[in-house]
């Protein structure tokens, strides 16, 4: 007789598949999701594909064309994807296929959206900009709440950021919003000039 006891737990089955962890180890998959879709194929890294990006619409072009397309990034069933929105409908656009539409850095003063680093997600407006000792441009920004529903007029944070025109994407934004965004960044790019210029 053995001179142990059966625990109370149940045994482990030989036959029963050893728990793997998640293949690829990519830090686009969201955390603690134990949905079975999720297991499937991962769809290759891309620097839009970004939890904080989600549902932003973003001017991009798509297999090197000059036009722009308006994108938006989801997340279905597990897998990453960026939709172009068509009619009523949105058709799929291969990550391969699609670019973020980068601001001129003298120039784009509309709405932009940074996809890079820690501050990725927010969005920002130009107030001017300066080059540094390498001879890039650097943007000064200041960064503006948006209402997630649509419909209000930006919001001022009272945060600057100063990045350089890979970190950011032009947005897509109505001609009204512009112009609403025209009078309220009137005021602050003036006051910037006047500094400058001293």
């Amino acid at each position: 007789m053995p001179d142990w006891a059966p625990m109370s737990t149940p045994a482990w089955n030989p036959s029963s598949r050893t728990p793997q962890p998640a293949q690829g180890g990519d830090d686009l998959t969201p955390s603690g999701s134990s949905s079975s879709a999720l297991r499937g194929p991962i769809e290759p890294k891309h620097k839009l594909f970004d939890s904080r990006l989600l549902g932003i619409q973003l001017k991009v072009r798509v297999n090197n064309e000059d036009k722009d397309t308006v994108a938006v990034v989801t997340l279905t069933e597990g897998r990453w994807s960026k939709r172009h929105p068509y009619y009523k409908t949105s058709e799929y656009l291969a990550p391969e296929t699609v670019k973020a539409k980068n601001p001129h850095p003298t120039r784009d003063n509309g709405l932009l959206v940074v996809i890079e680093g820690e501050h990725t997600g927010k969005y920002v407006r130009r107030v001017h900009h300066r080059y540094d000792s390498f001879g890039n441009a650097v943007n000064t920004l200041a960064v503006v709440a948006k209402n997630a529903e649509g419909g209000a007029d930006d919001r001022l944070t009272g945060e600057y950021l100063d990045l350089t025109t890979p970190f950011l994407c032009v947005a897509n934004e109505t001609p009204d919003e512009k112009k609403k965004a025209t009078i309220l960044m009137k005021p602050i790019r003036e006051q910037a000039r006047v500094k400058r210029a001293k």
